[in-house]
C-alpha cells in the first residue's frame, strides 16, 4: 500500500528473511483493511509495516495460511469422498436394477402355471388392502413390483 524506502527495505532484510517480511506486509494489509471496516483508519501504513515486521506477524500469517491449505485439502476429500460415494452408490443401484430385471425375465420365461402359483404365493402374504391392489394391477403394478421381485427371487433360485 505504500512505498519502502531502500535504506528501511535493508534494514527489514538484516531482522527478517524476504519470504517472511511479504508475510508480515500481507498480514498487516489485512489487519488495516480489518481496522478501516470497523471505522478506524490507519493513518501510516510504513509505521504498521514496521510495527508487524519487528514484531514478527509473519508467524501468524503462515500458520493462517497453511490453515487455509488444510481447509481446502480437507474439503477437496470431502468432496471427492462424495462423489466416491455417489458413484458407488449408482453402481449398486444399477446392479439391482439389473438384478431385478433378471429376475423378471426369468419369472416372464415360466410357464403360466408357475407364475400363477408364484402369485398366488406373494398374495398369501399380502394384508387385504394391498392385496386388493395386487388382484388389481398385478406384480408390475408399481405397489408390487419391487417386492414382488424379492419375493419370487429366492424361489426362482431354488428351480
Amino acid at each position: 500500500k505504500v512505498h519502502i524506502e531502500t535504506v528501511t527495505q535493508l534494514e527489514y532484510l538484516a531482522i527478517r528473511a524476504p519470504e517472511e517480511i511479504e508475510l508480515c506486509i500481507e498480514r498487516a494489509n489485512e489487519y488495516g483493511v480489518a481496522q478501516e471496516k470497523k471505522g478506524e483508519k490507519i493513518k501510516e501504513y510504513g509505521a504498521l509495516y514496521r510495527k508487524a515486521i519487528t514484531e514478527g506477524w509473519h508467524v501468524a500469517q503462515a500458520e493462517k495460511k497453511a490453515q487455509k491449505v488444510i481447509e481446502v485439502v480437507q474439503k477437496e476429500k470431502i468432496v471427492k469422498a462424495e462423489k466416491i460415494k455417489k458413484s458407488q452408490e449408482q453402481v449398486e443401484a444399477d446392479l439391482q436394477k439389473q438384478k431385478r430385471q433378471a429376475v423378471s425375465d426369468a419369472f416372464d420365461a415360466l410357464p403360466d402355471e408357475r407364475k400363477d402359483e408364484l402369485r398366488a404365493m406373494y398374495s398369501d402374504t399380502l394384508t387385504d388392502m394391498t392385496k386388493a391392489y395386487f388382484v388389481k394391477e398385478g406384480e408390475r403394478g408399481s405397489m408390487h413390483k419391487v417386492n414382488f421381485l424379492k419375493f419370487i427371487e429366492p424361489l426362482l433360485n431354488q428351480e
